[in-house]
């Protein structure tokens, strides 16, 4: 018999995949060619058939060099989601309350219903910061894992930096400190993994270096938790392509980093934009996407539609823009304007 618990759960429905949409936060760069050809290069058809220590290799190498840590302290993931999903499994079956804030990155949420863990949202403050008292209520009387993606995927803002700390130093468990767009933010709480045995980073090659399709992630913790947390995870989940194709991009850095640059330009000018529109808020942001609410909800939504444009459609008049290229950022800059006149 299938559980009822297990009957109640969704398959994820998958957005039509475009080339053009505006609604995962997907960079809107290709690989460059010296990337893809140099990939191909280092393809080895013999090393392909073998399994390959997802501990030990050139990508671990490429790593340690780019973070600063040693690889002891960096465990590789199949996706940074692979790390949400490994850690609530790990902490739910031991009892851990799964936290995260509202509004917060969906998967802490949907990923505790699949596996049957416990989930505590907190609302943030109305203007996205942390509310500390409700948090501190909740984190300090429970064993808890905390999720915070910083910056916060919807709203795009950074946390305070003390706020996190003290949750760090109060809470009664662990913390996860999702650095998705660390890039873009150029912040980072990595530094304290050693000062705090409770603190966790996720990262990913998603948004910063266009490989949303190659799934390569990876997690940063102090030397004792990333031994038990590989003795829990598959011993081969990270492929060989992978690994190649990670040590490729970082090899070649300095090309990605000039794009996040162009997108962060581009990121300001549609911000800019978006403020002159009336009727509309737009919130600021250290990521690839931005936030902002509309008055005339159902006509927008409608608009997009018709003139099938994907950006993210969050409900009840809120929106969530991934940066695209002028062309596609133009034209829902357009949409959203005539919409606007139809008032």
């Amino acid at each position: 018999m299938i559980p009822e618990r297990i009957k109640k759960l969704k398959a994820y429905r998958f957005p039509e995949f475009r080339k053009d949409r505006l609604n995962l936060n997907e960079n809107p760069f290709p690989l460059p060619e010296v990337v893809l050809s140099e990939f191909k290069e280092r393809i080895d058809g013999d090393d392909i058939r073998l399994y390959h220590s997802p501990i030990d290799n050139t990508f671990i190498s490429a790593l340690t060099e780019y973070t600063g840590f040693d690889g002891k302290n960096i465990s590789l993931l199949n996706g940074a989601d692979e790390g949400i999903y490994f850690l609530i499994s790990l902490f739910g079956k031991e009892g851990f309350n799964i936290v995260s804030f509202l509004p917060s990155y969906k998967c802490y949420k949907e990923f505790s219903l699949m596996l049957g863990a416990n989930f505590i949202e907190i609302p943030l403050s109305r203007d996205f910061s942390i509310d500390m008292e409700r948090t501190l209520n909740v984190v300090k009387d429970t064993r808890v894992l905390f999720f915070i993606p910083n910056p916060n995927n919807p709203t795009g803002n950074l946390f305070a930096r003390d706020k996190i700390v003290r949750i760090l130093k109060e809470i009664r468990g662990f913390v996860v400190i999702d650095e998705a767009y660390f890039e873009f933010s150029k912040t980072t709480l990595a530094p304290l993994i050693n000062k705090f045995n409770n603190l966790i980073i996720l990262r990913t090659f998603s948004k910063s270096f266009s490989l949303a399709g190659e799934r390569i992630g990876y997690l940063i913790s102090n030397e004792d938790f990333v031994s038990h947390f590989n003795g829990f995870k598959n011993p081969y989940n990270f492929p060989y392509l992978s690994m190649v194709m990670g040590s490729v991009v970082l090899k070649h850095k300095d090309i990605f980093f000039e794009r996040i640059q162009w997108i962060e330009a581009e990121r300001e000018r549609v911000f800019n934009e978006l403020k002159k529109i009336p009727r509309l808020k737009v919130f600021p942001s250290k990521t690839n996407f931005l936030l902002f609410f509309v008055k005339d909800y159902k006509k927008l939504r409608d608009k997009l539609i018709e003139e099938r444009i994907s950006i993210l459609d969050l409900g009840k008049g809120w929106f969530r823009l991934s940066i695209g290229r002028i062309e596609l950022n133009d034209k829902v800059l357009y949409v959203i304007k005539e919409v606007n006149l139809l008032k």
